[in-house]
């Protein structure tokens, strides 16, 4: 199916990001489902003489109020997409509120979603510049990323001169129901690559809690989880050095290499990696760092900072983490494979 990726942009300091959204047009368009029809031939969303292209994003979530399978759509012919959106749709109950901005419907939320401006969370940050510093942000396809770093909070050097700060990610996911969020992360100075922790379920239950109430009230919610997301990840930035001395001795044969790898990703927390590709990601740009764990963690998040989709880059930011947290697992299983591959 034919489909557009957002306007992308980041930056490190809330200037830029100011930059960013002025001037921008986004609208949202209340409307029920059985209003609109996708067309044939383009893959567009229309609604009665306007027309806009789905993103990723969007069309997941239409998919997902119809139930049908995203990743089936995503693959096929706009024809034929159209053709089974169509029969679901022309029976459909409810109302949505379609996020058109440009040329692009970048979310397809539920009828009362609220989402938060971008601008007045820049704002609200700007008048806690004491509080904490910006050390990147980024727009993708669930929203707008502040990485805030703590300034009191103590900095991490698991080698000389590679400095990482412990902080929060903000999210302002107006491209979701969620509305606003956020997360542990840990920030490499040198290169702003970011390991990140999973967003705890009792924060989302009570952010979805508070779903009706006026922006700056969700937003002073999300702050406040933001120290604590903090604490969580200082234990685990005070580990990071130890990585620096588990060497990783990977075998010289490539299949066996990229099976011991295989082997460890499969141990990484919240989630693992089995996919082929994205372990031979791995295999690939594990070439470029030091042969420690510690250079398998900056390989992880670095892949995750250069991905164009949005869902990869929360897989391997979050598998970043998880290393850190356990890096023994992986560690071990790595090894074990390798010996076993040895005999």
């Amino acid at each position: 199916m034919n489909l557009v990726s957002v306007r992308r942009g980041n930056g490190v300091n809330l200037n830029e990001a100011s930059e960013f959204f002025k001037g921008r047009e986004r609208q949202l368009i209340k409307t029920p489902i059985s209003e609109f029809r996708i067309h044939p031939e383009t893959g567009k969303l229309v609604l009665g003489s306007d027309e806009w292209f789905l993103t990723l994003q969007s069309m997941t979530q239409l998919s997902g109020k119809l139930g049908i399978t995203p990743g089936y759509m995503r693959k096929i012919p706009n024809d034929l997409a159209a053709k089974n959106f169509n029969t679901f749709i022309e029976n459909a109950q409810g109302t949505v509120q379609l996020a058109v901005e440009g040329d692009a419907v970048t979310a397809v939320l539920k009828e009362k979603t609220l989402p938060i401006e971008p601008i007045d969370v820049i704002e609200e940050m700007e008048s806690r510049h004491n509080e904490y510093e910006v050390g990147t942000w980024f727009y993708d396809d669930f929203g707008f990323t502040i990485r805030a770093l703590g300034v009191s909070i103590p900095t991490f050097e698991p080698r000389v001169g590679d400095i990482v700060r412990a902080g929060a990610d903000l999210q302002i996911l107006e491209n979701t129901d969620l509305s606003i969020s956020a997360r542990g992360v840990m920030h490499r100075l040198i290169c702003t690559n970011g390991a990140t922790a999973v967003v705890p379920a009792e924060l989302k239950r009570a952010i979805a809690r508070a779903s009706w109430r006026e922006p700056l009230s969700r937003m002073q919610l999300a702050m406040a989880a933001m120290d604590d997301a903090m604490d969580r990840v200082i234990a685990i930035g005070k580990g990071l050095d130890r990585m620096t001395t588990m060497e990783l001795d990977l075998p010289t044969d490539p299949d066996d290499r990229f099976t011991c790898l295989k082997s460890g990703m499969r141990e990484l927390k919240p989630k693992r990696i089995t996919n082929k590709d994205l372990v031979a990601s791995i295999d690939d740009e594990l070439r470029r760092e030091e042969p420690t764990m510690y250079g398998l963690y900056n390989t992880l998040t670095r892949i995750g900072r250069d991905s164009r989709a949005s869902d990869r880059r929360l897989t391997f930011e979050n598998a970043g983490l998880g290393l850190a947290v356990e890096p023994e697992l992986v560690f071990t299983a790595i090894h074990e494979m390798a010996d076993t591959l040895s005999v």
